[in-house]
């Protein structure tokens, strides 16, 4: 609790430096005594040298003489090491008392004193807002706290009321401060707001920073005479690193993950452990936290332990014989045995203890010398490879414990991206806003569900590192990460452009263009696109799903494709299926892969290209049925999960189904007026006739019940009136006159007669105004390539529309 006056200089002198400066006197000479190692010294003062011992088949004199020299070395070795240690250890009690003597006078506290002061916030600091935060600026917890954030939010604690008005007291730490200013102040609460950043979430922030601060830890270096103990490692070196004596610039880690490693590696026997974990979900970070805890002395049952990462592949590919291979491992192994103080880190350990899929089978080998329990062992493998490779081995298996890695909680995530964060500005002065950390791991939680948390979220952040330094950035920002994110996933994310806002304004005039009627489709459509773009759906599912039911050539499958065009700014955006060609019992092994043939899944493949677009499911009534059952997870979840167990997003993906089902249907009810076609007075009666069909459909067993309910609309495309099928057929004369222009430079004259002569031909009940186009292209279009044939038109000419009309007689 801090005091509510400020201690004198003399009263903080004798009553809070003076004491304080004696009683941590002996734990720097605790801490220098450990350094010095002189106790591990004397207790191994005859212990051989770096455990050096002759070979097995010498005789015995031989073993007893080299056994003597060994241990004769090592103690003349330590003998001078301990002289040293003592005179050092003595040198440092009698500068340590004169420091006492001499810190006796006030003098030499005068700096602590003035530490004291800014940095303790007494009564009279909480009666004005600007005391206060000169205080508050002036503290290494606050000056890091603004690492997190941008100009703006100094500038708005500049109009902090007084303290007193909202909550903060004397005896409250900085983070507790912080958390209290921006529960009790309305303008600081609706500034995080704006930020998207929660208030249990700040405390995340404030806590670790907090925690950075007061209680630190740091890597200490070995004891002098360590390595005398134990034995070399040459072998072992040239196929590994030790991960120990590396810089751990992450001091974030999972406390419960490392004990648990801690309480396995004691253990007197079977003290191996097996880390089994997705990609990405931070094994390999497991070993560097327990190397990092092991080094800060977190871990005393591991004291002087050299954690050792080998490389199994370089391992494997060090020799084409296996019986090499097999020598090399088990020498390698021996002397990691013998050594005394190694933790050997296996990466792949699936690698060697199979023989299957190009793998060495080296279990015989962990079983001899594994069985004392003297050399510990982490290895490290995937979910996948650990269920094929190593659990059929029961050998090998009942050498290790099982210790799962899963992904980090939504209170760790944001924690491991601080401390990166805090590393990253350390090391490279770029900074990243608590704002953009978050948009992080929202995003790739959302965008890039197919990788695992945290490696997906760190990948983006040291890609927002590139990108900043490569602008010369101070501060990775809001908009950096949006811009990664669309760079990498091909979506358009962040602050909308002017051109992408007229475009979503007006989406229905864009789609209108090309499609005649149906305005019920369009409208639903143009909502989606809406919701999704402007950040007011964050849910996983597909931007949209809808169900079009409706007769052939009334505008479905060309709706979709206008919207690629429209909206995703080229057809090539929008995915067609065929649900004609997935009729088969086969056909969800084709939509989402093969193991056995080891083939990708079409429907996989085909959006893990295109992230952002259209899928079109054509004649979907047409699919098989557990094809059907497939895109129930998907209108439901977003995700899919292919054959391969790796998933694929289809969040930002509209998905339109196609269906001819219940077309007669349509027809008699329009025929019988009991409902009429779309009415834009009175939508209701377009309402009914949705009703009707879904009725019909459902009693028919054309669609179940489930799938119908999982779409964000079933829309009913009804057939086309007269005057529509006129605009329709005007609608492709445009387009083919468009088209004949662009590449023969010939216009052609296009008027409503023309278009009533061709809608009257071309229009069929049965296909609607699908044969169309294909009079178009039957009569006006050869009409034309024969006038190009018999030279009587060339670039530049005009075809009036009297001459359009003789082609279709």
């Amino acid at each position: 609790m801090n005091p509510a006056q400020p201690k004198n200089f003399l009263s903080y002198h004798f009553a809070i430096a003076l004491p304080a400066f004696i009683a941590s006197r002996p734990k720097k000479l605790a801490s220098e005594f450990e350094f010095l190692n002189i106790t591990g010294l004397i207790l191994h003062l005859f212990s051989p040298y770096r455990r050096l011992t002759i070979d097995k088949k010498a005789s015995i004199i031989d073993k007893l003489s080299f056994d003597l020299i060994s241990r004769l070395i090592g103690a003349i070795v330590r003998v001078l090491l301990i002289i040293l240690g003592l005179f050092i250890f003595l040198v440092f009690t009698f500068a340590y008392i004169w420091a006492i003597v001499f810190y006796i006078l006030p003098l030499f506290s005068l700096l602590n004193y003035l530490q004291y002061k800014n940095s303790t916030f007494f009564k009279e600091d909480l009666e004005s807002p600007q005391k206060f935060l000169d205080k508050l600026e002036g503290s290494d917890f606050f000056k890091s706290l603004c690492l997190f954030f941008e100009d703006d939010f100094i500038k708005l604690l500049k109009s902090l009321p007084s303290p007193q008005t909202i909550g903060i007291t004397s005896d409250l730490n900085l983070s507790q401060m912080v958390t209290a200013i921006s529960q009790n102040w309305k303008d600081l609460k609706n500034y995080l707001a704006t930020k998207n950043i929660q208030e249990q979430q700040l405390m995340i922030l404030t806590d670790f920073i907090d925690t950075f601060y007061t209680n630190p830890t740091f890597q200490k270096p070995a004891p002098i005479g360590r390595d005398l103990i134990y034995g070399y490692t040459n072998t072992l070196d040239s196929f590994s690193h030790e991960v120990t004596n590396q810089q751990i610039t992450n001091p974030y880690f999972n406390k419960n993950l490392v004990e648990k490693l801690e309480n396995i590696l004691t253990k007197p026997k079977a003290n191996n452990a097996i880390l089994v974990g997705d990609v990405g979900v931070g094994k390999h970070s497991s070993i560097e936290n327990l190397a990092s805890a092991v080094t800060r002395q977190q871990l005393p049952k591991l004291k002087d332990k050299r954690i050792i990462f080998l490389d199994t592949i370089a391992l494997i590919s060090s020799s084409k014989n296996l019986i090499d291979i097999k020598n090399t491992f088990e020498m390698l192994l021996s002397e990691a045995k013998h050594a005394g103080n190694i933790i050997l880190a296996i990466d792949e350990i699936d690698k060697v203890t199979s023989s299957q899929d190009s793998r060495i089978d080296l279990t015989e080998i962990f079983t001899e010398i594994l069985t004392e329990g003297s050399l510990p062992i982490i290895g490290i493998t995937t979910l996948e490879n650990f269920h094929k490779f190593i659990r059929p081995n029961l050998n090998f298996l009942r050498l290790f414990d099982k210790v799962d890695v899963e992904e980090p909680t939504k209170e760790e995530l944001p924690k491991i991206l601080i401390s990166k964060s805090l590393a990253i500005y350390k090391k490279q002065n770029v900074a990243t806003t608590f704002q953009g950390i978050l948009e992080i791991i929202e995003k790739s939680d959302r965008l890039i569900p197919e990788k695992k948390q945290p490696e997906k979220s760190i990948s983006i952040l040291e890609n927002c590192l590139i990108r900043a330094q490569k602008l010369s950035l101070t501060q990775i920002t809001l908009n950096t990460v949006d811009e990664i994110f669309s760079e990498i996933t091909k979506i358009p994310i962040g602050r909308i452009k002017q051109t992408e806002i007229e475009k979503l304004k007006d989406l229905e005039s864009y789609l209108h263009k090309r499609i005649v009627g149906q305005d019920e489709a369009i409208s639903q459509i143009a909502k989606a696109m809406r919701r999704s773009r402007t950040g007011l759906d964050k849910s996983k599912r597909p931007m949209g799903s809808f169900l079009f039911l409706g007769p052939t050539g009334v505008g479905k499958t060309e709706t979709a494709k206008a919207l690629a065009d429209a909206y995703f700014g080229k057809s090539s955006k929008m995915i067609r299926l065929d649900m004609t060609e997935y009729q088969s019992n086969d056909s969800v092994i084709r939509l989402t892969g093969d193991t056995t043939s080891k083939n990708p899944g079409i429907l996989t493949s085909l959006v893990r290209q295109n992230p952002f677009g259209l899928l079109l499911l054509d004649e979907f009534e047409k699919a098989n049925p557990y094809v059907q059952n497939l895109f129930l997870q998907i209108f439901d979840e977003g995700i899919l999960t292919d054959a391969f167990n790796k998933t694929v997003s289809f969040t930002n993906i509209i998905i339109i189904a196609t269906s001819n089902a219940g077309a007669e249907f349509i027809r008699e009810e329009v025929k019988k007026s009991e409902v009429q076609p779309h009415n834009e007075v009175e939508p209701q009666k377009n309402l009914s006739l949705s009703t009707k069909l879904i009725e019909y459909i459902l009693s028919k067993g054309l669609f179940n019940p489930e799938l119908i309910n999982r779409f964000d609309g079933v829309i009913v495309y009804q057939p086309l009136t007269k005057q529509q099928i006129i605009a329709v057929a005007k609608l492709m004369l445009n387009e083919f006159a468009a088209q004949i222009k662009d590449t023969k430079n010939i216009t052609l004259e296009i008027n409503d007669t023309l278009a009533i002569k061709v809608a009257e031909l071309g229009f069929n009940v049965q296909f609607g105004a699908r044969p169309i186009r294909r009079l178009i292209a039957d009569k006006i279009g050869d009409g034309i390539a024969r006038m190009l044939l018999n030279n009587q038109i060339s670039e530049g000419s005009k075809i009036p529309s009297s001459t359009l009309m003789e082609f279709l007689i």
